[in-house]
């Protein structure tokens, strides 16, 4: 169970490439506005997500299957701490990654799956009442996982800092 809440913060003004379903494009960090970041995580025995609001309240979520058991918690991020996490995100060109998903024929069974989604809308408030948000997901494979993904990946769990079930790291 993955579930959304939104959070505003300002880019750094850095360009980057963005991915969407259909194809990738080059637009101006200054164009956009990151209005939500959130990770899950998908194990053979457990879900989690991580999910940090607008005042940067971050809730944990996760569902034990063999126990049959859920966990939630919360915590708070400082402003300084959201606004790493959107150039992190912008450092690491998130926009532009791609999956790199479970392959069956050469990976163990036994991984986890991370999805990271980032919300965008466009940065001109005129502009924003005219066109829908822009959610780019890139998910990854425990094995598979690029090292500007698994930077950003690691952000969100330091900034979450607290255990999250049947996590391993990379």
């Amino acid at each position: 169970m993955i579930v959304g809440v939104f959070f505003f913060w300002k880019n750094s003004g850095q360009p980057f490439e963005t991915t969407s379903q259909y194809k990738k494009v080059s637009v101006s960090s200054e164009d956009i506005t990151i209005i939500a970041v959130e990770m899950g995580i998908n194990t053979p025995h457990s879900e989690a997500s991580i999910i940090i609001d607008e005042e940067g309240e971050t809730t944990y979520i996760a569902v034990d299957f063999e126990n049959e058991h859920g966990y939630a918690d919360k915590d708070n991020l400082t402003t300084e701490k959201i606004q790493l996490l959107s150039e992190v995100i912008h450092k690491n060109n998130f926009f532009s990654l791609d999956n790199n998903p479970y392959n069956p024929e050469t990976d163990p069974g036994d991984g986890s799956t991370y999805t990271i989604s980032v919300t965008t809308v466009p940065a001109d408030p005129k502009l924003r009442e005219l066109a829908d948000a822009e959610i780019y997901t890139v998910e990854c494979y425990e094995f598979n996982c690029k090292p500007k993904f698994i930077e950003i990946k690691e952000l969100i769990l330091e900034l979450w800092g607290k255990p999250i079930l049947e996590i391993r790291s990379l």
